[in-house]
């Protein structure tokens, strides 16, 4: 498995969401709901203008945003467990199902019509530097992670945007910088604070509810909703070898087709036998080709490692690549701006020529679709040590 490709499509503003069903009032009255939460309890019969701003805080997919039937934010993972207890017994009868909004960047953190357990106010981390792992909260971001190691010149296999919650991305894999050299975000997971559809608050680990472990690693929040991570930490250089080269609009005028770019670049990165390189390829529609190279190593290797690359490769209008802090710089690359949505991905093992120039063609200027669509293709390089696992080592794996 060598890449992974996103693709962004247009917005679908104007859309109208009708109000959800309304939580059984009795059932609060009786449970004493909101009395019992350490956090707040926001439904939009009782509190309409905290409602539509605590479902609208942070989210950052416009697309995503429903009407729940009501959003908790928790402080703990008692309150969780409470939340998960009361829709269980009350609300799944009535259709109404339990959500999980963390970093609130995923597609479905505001199900229209669910309970959405809001984990956004647990962001704390707590690194321990003798052992190498760091804990972190339910609710917390990779720039929350990013911000606490730095102290440390420590760092963990996290997301590529810095915005995208932690949560999200190691229960779905984890993919970043870090992974062709120390896995994927799931390689790293040394334990997690889990809830259970039955409310109990368990640890699970490779020697403590394995099969819980096992099933976190990928399977999503299908299992439960965790409330705290433990992640193993690795030393990383002072400086590392890193930039953008920012080619012209290839395939226009007497610039090549980009297409030998898109294999030069799988070829120096996802398909290099030194795992230390990486990097992702940005291809706008009817735009500029943006490299993003890493070498995650001492910087005069990583300078080394890549001057034929960068004296041979493209036409780039703009070549930064420099030794670079992995804390300030590289995690802060990828901005990921508020807006609306469509994203899709694909796995393929290799970058065929038949590839190369299929994605080519699909994101030159005469494909371009309609007016307003800022689409664009990213591939990601991945393999190496991420590639390396036995398939039935978690469920992210299971099957291939």
């Amino acid at each position: 498995e060598s890449y992974l490709k996103m693709g962004c499509a247009e917005s679908r503003e104007g859309i109208r969401i009708p109000d959800p069903p309304e939580l059984p009032p009795s059932t609060m009255r009786r449970t004493g709901l909101r009395s019992v939460l350490q956090g707040r309890l926001y439904t939009p019969r009782y509190n309409r203008e905290m409602y539509d701003e605590v479902r609208n805080s942070c989210v950052w997919n416009i697309e995503s945003v429903g009407k729940p039937v009501a959003i908790a934010t928790c402080n703990s993972a008692d309150d969780v467990a409470t939340c998960v207890k009361y829709v269980g017994k009350y609300c799944v009868k009535h259709g109404i199902f339990l959500c999980v909004a963390a970093g609130k960047h995923s597609m479905n953190c505001m199900r229209t019509g669910s309970f959405v357990v809001d984990l956004s106010g647990m962001r704390n981390v707590r690194v321990n530097e003798k052992e190498q792992w760091a804990d972190v909260d339910g609710g917390a971001t990779w720039e929350d992670v990013t911000e606490a190691t730095k102290w440390y010149k420590m760092a963990t296999t996290s997301g590529i945007a810095e915005a995208t919650g932690v949560g999200g991305t190691i229960t779905q894999g984890g993919h970043g910088y870090l992974e062709r050299v120390h896995g994927l975000g799931i390689d790293n997971l040394l334990q997690a604070e889990v809830v259970t559809a039955d409310g109990s608050i368990l640890t699970a680990s490779a020697k403590e509810n394995p099969d819980l472990f096992w099933a976190i690693k990928g399977g999503g929040s299908n299992f439960g909703v965790v409330t705290r991570f433990r992640l193993q930490l690795h030393p990383i250089p002072a400086s590392i070898f890193a930039g953008r080269r920012v080619h012209a609009p290839m395939g226009i005028g007497w610039f090549p087709n980009r297409a030998k770019l898109i294999e030069q670049f799988a070829k120096i990165t996802a398909e290099s036998k030194d795992n230390k390189a990486t990097g992702i390829l940005t291809l706008a529609v009817g735009g500029a080709v943006v490299e993003f190279l890493a070498y995650i190593d001492e910087e005069n290797k990583g300078k080394s490692y890549f001057a034929v690359h960068r004296k041979r490769v493209g036409f780039p209008v703009k070549d930064n690549m420099r030794g670079m802090d992995y804390h300030k710089e590289i995690q802060k690359t990828v901005h990921s701006a508020r807006g609306n949505y469509y994203v899709k991905g694909k796995m393929v093992e290799k970058m065929t020529p038949e590839l190369a120039k299929a994605l080519a063609k699909i994101t030159a200027k005469e494909e371009k679709p309609g007016h307003g669509c800022k689409c664009q293709i990213r591939i990601i390089a991945i393999g190496g040590k991420a590639s390396i696992q036995g398939h039935d080592c978690c469920a992210f794996r299971n099957g291939k």
